[in-house]
């Protein structure tokens, strides 16, 4: 019998709730009706062919209901919020290349925008058998020491040129993880042109810049599929 996992996020309750690789309500909203194309996998490579949003292959079971649902339920209301802001505003954002959080979260707090992509990321990694630094897991269960969690992992966003003329509503995965020693994980996922870009490093890694995350505007790149094995950070 196969033993049940312990939640990354509290570290203490049984993980038997599900975390989708993509928020819930972006792919009831985005991706309802047409699901034959949806590409998405592990690391090891294996495709799914997913036909619906509650479909297992589109879940990560390692949190407990209270971290996936209750004490989390701030940072996915953020997160809804900034998505619902970028299609609204689609045309303004690919024009300027930024993004003003005040305008994109409203009452939102910018910290738990940024605890709810952390949550997403560290999901698959967790599921993945990666162990995830308690600074980390303690910033997504609400702590507000954003710098220790900003010390081991970078978030960039993107734009996907490619995926413009799509919209918002294919959500995807680009850029292979690397596993080094002392290893680090780059890895992005992707709301249709919007890309965000995750490095993220377990042990200390001094030659790597962390720049503090934006908690004003945010930048977008048009880096959206160039990280690839063999190519160590070309964005540095």
């Amino acid at each position: 019998m196969e033993q049940t996992k312990t939640c990354w996020v509290c570290r203490s309750e049984p993980a038997t709730t599900g975390e989708h690789k993509w928020p819930h309500s972006y792919l009831r909203k985005y991706h309802a009706n047409d699901w034959s194309e949806l590409q998405h996998g592990r690391w090891d490579g294996h495709r799914f062919n997913t036909k619906a949003s509650n479909s297992k292959n589109l879940k990560h079971s390692v949190l407990c209901p209270r971290c996936n649902n209750e004490r989390t339920a701030p940072q996915d209301r953020a997160l809804s919020a900034f998505l619902t802001y970028l299609e609204n505003n689609h045309d303004t954002v690919l024009a300027t290349r930024t993004i003003s959080l005040t305008d994109a979260l409203g009452t939102h707090e910018p910290l738990n925008f940024y605890r709810a992509l952390l949550k997403l990321e560290f999901s698959r990694l967790s599921d993945d058998q990666l162990d995830i630094s308690p600074e980390v897991a303690d910033f997504v269960l609400g702590s507000e020491a954003w710098e220790a969690a900003n010390s081991k992992t970078r978030i960039e966003f993107r734009i996907a040129e490619e995926m413009v003329p799509r919209g918002l509503g294919d959500p995807f995965e680009t850029d292979a993880p690397f596993y080094e020693d002392p290893y680090f994980v780059s890895h992005q996922i992707n709301f249709g042109w919007f890309g965000v870009h995750y490095l993220y490093a377990p042990t200390e890694r001094p030659d790597l810049p962390w720049p503090d995350w934006s908690m004003g505007y945010l930048l977008l790149s048009n880096r959206g599929f160039d990280a690839r094995p063999g190519q160590l950070f070309p964005e540095l």
